[in-house]
């Protein structure tokens, strides 16, 4: 490719996921009830792929609020397009606005989500969607700058790698940026992967991949579950859960866990987790031993961005079977509340 400064890499002859099937899996990234902007490209294929059980606003720069699906032959009304001009459904309660408005909720803030395209995502989460160094034209940058910066989550949806083997996703970007630190997931036809101040979390790969595999296509070092430790998550394998008190002295709590393939989650009665510590410092670490072998541990570091008491007496329940092999907690004292806490991981180590 012209301008192209990423050496290219061999490609393993694989099946990788098709654009639609990117735009599938980005759809399981967003919130019911959310307000979100479809960008250029493999974003745009996402109102077709929403899960049936969760509404979202999707925005469009040409002034419209709940868009639905792209319209099929004979429901095109060619006033009523998305980013690419291409016609677009409504769900009920839509709603039209002046172009200048809509744009006045990019920048300011009002947008939920943003999926864009990216020629390039850097390991600090810059991202680079517009110009192609040394391509015809002077590219297009539209209103991804202000979509970017505007959005509360980003999420980025790319192929891996340029038709050439070359990584899209690099320590730095090469090409004319659109934004700085702004991506927060990407999701590609080989992975999906979070960005965390540590660096790039590999969450997901995709079916047939490894996260070698993925990390050899990939022009920055990955954070990764290695695979030979991933087991602890699965079996009944007992988590000390660190948190940090006011004099900075530590909290060590025994904990019940599991991981959902992107939050680690332990339950506890509440008050025996102290959470005023948490609410200062949400900054935690769990290390999880082998029952089998107790030099054998998996240390995860993140921070915990949920504590709730919803779900809590289910998710209690799950984790007595996991534990227990009993589907209900047996332990539990009369008016004993349970508190389900959701930790983001960003950095892993292990031993053993």
């Amino acid at each position: 490719m012209p301008g192209e400064a990423i050496p290219e890499r061999v490609i393993p002859a694989k099946p990788r996921l098709t654009r639609e099937q990117i735009a599938q899996r980005a759809a399981l990234e967003l919130p019911d009830g959310a307000y979100v902007n479809l960008g250029w490209g493999i974003p745009n294929l996402i109102a077709d792929h929403l899960p049936k059980q969760i509404t979202v606003y999707f925005h469009s720069e040409n002034g419209i609020l709940g868009m639905g699906r792209r319209a099929k032959p004979g429901e095109e009304d060619f006033d009523q397009v998305d980013a690419m001009k291409v016609p677009v459904t409504l769900i009920p309660g839509a709603s039209f606005f002046h172009q200048a408005d809509a744009h006045l909720m990019s920048r300011g803030g009002h947008l939920d989500v943003a999926v864009l395209g990216g020629f390039q995502v850097s390991e600090k989460g810059d991202l680079s969607n517009w110009k192609i160094p040394g391509a015809k034209g002077s590219g297009g940058i539209g209103g991804a700058m202000d979509i970017a910066a505007g959005a509360k989550t980003l999420l980025v949806c790319m192929e891996h790698t340029t038709k050439g083997g070359a990584p899209k996703i690099v320590k730095k970007c090469t090409y004319p940026l659109t934004g700085l630190a702004c991506v927060d997931t990407i999701v590609t036809d080989l992975a999906v992967i979070d960005g965390k101040p540590e660096g790039l979390l590999l969450r997901e790969v995709a079916r047939g991949w490894t996260a070698e595999e993925v990390q050899a296509l990939t022009g920055a070092p990955l954070i990764v579950i290695p695979e030979k430790y991933a087991d602890l998550l699965d079996k009944r394998a007992f988590g000390n859960l660190g948190t940090l008190m006011k004099d900075g002295s530590p909290q060590v709590t025994p904990v019940w866990v599991d991981y959902d393939g992107k939050f680690v989650r332990i339950n506890s009665a509440k008050g025996r987790v102290k959470d005023k510590n948490i609410r200062r410092d949400p900054r935690v670490s769990i290390a999880i031993q082998d029952p089998e072998n107790p030099y054998r541990y998996l240390e995860i570091r993140g921070k915990v961005v949920e504590i709730t008491e919803n779900g809590a007496d289910d998710h209690i329940n799950t984790l007595s079977k996991k534990y227990l092999g009993n589907p209900v907690y047996p332990f539990r004292k009369p008016g004993e509340v349970r508190v389900t806490y959701k930790i983001e991981p960003e950095k892993v180590s292990s031993m053993g």
